[in-house]
């Protein structure tokens, strides 16, 4: 429910509009839209951004979506819902959901990042090599667990030239490709992926897969 709260000037009639302001709790906001964040963050609304997401801007960061959506304004121009570069320690809890941008959250050269229980929906087309959900690039030490990766244009999942990446327990569905690996020394376990073009799109080899679950793809491995 939506609170509304009217501040009057001292000595002002109700009917007077001096000094009047209007605060609505939990409306969506751009407060935070385009800003880098050096601590730890805990959303109390919804981010509508007309530009770039969020940005961590420091090592050792959490931020925790608490039920709230990061918003973008298209699918289309090159913009990123969270970007995590050259951090280490840093997590994104959930449960929250990023979505409608190119891409949903980009962790490049940066290590020890979890991703946990986040929706990651609708961003990206096929067309562009960035159009994912999640891209881990030149990363070592990534977990995405427990998380809904849903609808993305190009891939789900991509992991490019990173090592020690462990994806586990998510459901990878309705993308372009679920998962795209050019990169060894990963874990693949116990996802559901299902529905996508390609389940898994590059060569396995040098990843460890584990009961995972494929199906309803177009194809399975391609």
């Amino acid at each position: 429910m939506l609170l509304v709260f009217v501040a009057f000037a001292p000595g002002a009639f109700a009917a007077s509009p001096v000094a009047r302001e209007i605060v609505v709790a939990g409306a969506p906001s751009s407060d935070l839209c385009g800003k880098t964040i050096i601590e730890d963050l805990e959303l109390d609304h919804d981010l509508a951004c007309t530009g770039m997401g969020i940005t961590v801007g420091a090592d050792g960061v959490d931020i925790e979506l608490n039920g709230h959506t990061i918003r973008g304004p298209s699918r289309g121009p090159p913009l990123r819902g969270i970007t995590i570069a050259g951090r280490a320690d840093v997590e994104i809890e959930g449960p929250g959901t990023v979505e409608n941008f190119r891409t949903g959250i980009l962790i490049l050269n940066s290590r020890h990042v979890e991703i946990e229980k986040v929706v990651v929906a609708r961003n990206g087309h096929a067309l562009f090599g960035d159009g994912d959900g999640i891209r881990i690039v030149g990363s070592t030490d990534v977990e995405v667990e427990k998380c809904t990766i849903l609808g993305n244009g190009n891939d789900g999942v991509e992991v490019v030239s990173s090592t020690d990446v462990e994806l586990e327990k998510n459901r990878i569905a309705e993308n372009g490709n679920g998962i795209r690996l050019v990169a060894v020394g990963n874990e693949i376990e116990k996802n559901k992926i299902t529905a996508n073009a390609c389940g898994i799109r590059g060569s396995t080899v040098g990843n460890e897969l584990v009961k995972n679950k494929l199906w309803s793809n177009t194809v399975d491995f391609c």
